[in-house]
Formats: C-alpha cells, structure tokens, sequence
C-alpha cells in the first residue's frame, strides 16, 4: 500500500510539474506577444522544441518565424511538420504562404492545392491559390479561385482588392478603378485600397488625383508627391 501511494504521489506531482511548465510558457508567450517580441518568441519555441519536438510546437515556431519575415526558415520547420505525415490542412495552406514569399510559386501552387483537397471549400484555401495564380499570370484561373473563395463568403473587400489587380496587370486600368472605387468610397482610410488606388490612378496618368491622394493620405508636401508620382507613372 505503501508503495502504491509513492507511485501515485510521483505521478501526481509530475502532472503538476507538467501542467505548471505549460501555463508558465504560456504565460511568457502572452507577455511576447503583447511586446510584438517575435525573437524571443522564435527563442521560446526553439526550446520547447529542445525538450518536446511535437509538431504544435514546431507549428509555433514556423508561426514567430514568418513573424520576423524569415519565411526560409519558417518553411523549414513546416517540412518537418508535412514529413510526419499527418500535416494538417492549415500547415499546408501556411507552407503556401512561405513560398509564395519565397517566390517559389509552382511549390506554392501544390501546397494550397494540397490544403484543397483536404478541405475544397474553404474560401482562404481558394483565396490564398487565386494570389499564387495571379503572381504566376494565370488570370483567367486566378479570377475563378476569387469568385469561389467570395461564393464561400471570404470578405468582399480582399476579393475586389484582389481582382482589382488582377485586372490593373492585365492592363485594364478602368475595370480595375470600376471595381476599387466603390470600397475606396466606403473606406477612404483602407490603405490596402488607397495604395491600389493611387498606383492604377497613375498610370491612368490623373495626376490631380494621385496627388491630392498622397497629400491627404500620406502627409506629403507637394515635391514628395511629385516625385512619387512620376515614379508610379512610368
């Protein structure tokens, strides 16, 4: 009976001991997150890896990585994750991401495409391939991806930002204003849409526009939003 019970008192305090180091990382993960301290994070996770290489953990440490922009790194930690064979189809559709910063766009293409096929209707999946089509001049097939991510409600404003550029590297400037104006006349302070706005505006050459735009927008004095100008409408 004796001997139960130390079995048991080790086993308990080992729970606890557990239980303690997890809320404690956690706890030091909040306070990170709130100073936006992305190395110490990378450096939080790089230890928890150390002492418990699970693919959450793994799956945290690509996460602060990509936070610091190191998407080379990031993408490496993922590997690790998508070689266990049981990546789930987040990990995939956030590989994506990594190698579209990377510009690696054919593995950016199987990686979401990889995510679809887990699950075909989930609209930033669909998102997510229409911008690596899109960067690979594939309009008319990233157009599509678009309009199947916005059928399964992704927020209407990215998806008309979205086409919005498709349609100004297609060359066709007025559709591209036709679609981008509406969400600028609803949120004049989206600076997604009023950076889209100013570039497509400059090389439909209204100069007048761009400039009251960079004035208003971006606190510039008249010189500053000339030269900007003249370099957008090249």
């Amino acid at each position: 009976m004796l001997k139960l019970y130390a079995v048991f008192i080790i086993i308990f305090f080992s729970g606890c001991a557990t239980q303690g180091s997890d809320t404690d990382l956690k706890n030091r993960e909040s306070i990170m997150i709130s100073a936006q301290n992305y190395q110490g994070l990378v450096d939080l996770y790089t230890e928890s890896v150390k002492k418990n290489d699970s693919a959450e953990n793994r799956e945290k440490l690509a996460h602060y990585y990509f936070l610091l922009d190191d998407y080379e790194a990031s993408a490496y930690q993922l590997e690790n994750v998508i070689k266990r064979k049981s990546a789930q189809a987040e990990t995939f559709y956030n590989q994506s991401i990594n190698y579209y910063m990377l510009d690696k766009l054919i593995i950016a293409e199987t990686m979401i495409n990889r995510a679809i096929e887990m699950k075909p209707n989930n609209a930033k999946f669909r998102n997510q391939k229409g911008i690596v089509l899109a960067q690979k001049s594939e309009f008319e097939s990233a157009i599509r991806e678009f309009e199947k991510a916005r059928s399964l409600i992704f927020p209407d404003v990215k998806i008309k930002n979205n086409l919005a550029l498709i349609y100004y590297k297609k060359g066709e400037y007025t559709k591209a204003i036709t679609t981008l104006m509406p969400l600028y006349l609803r949120n004049n302070n989206n600076k997604k849409i009023v950076a889209n706005l100013i570039v497509i505006m400059a090389k439909m050459n209204d100069r007048n526009y761009v400039l009251n735009l960079l004035r208003d927008k971006y606190d510039m004095d008249n010189s500053e939003a000339v030269y900007v100008y003249n370099r957008l409408s090249r």
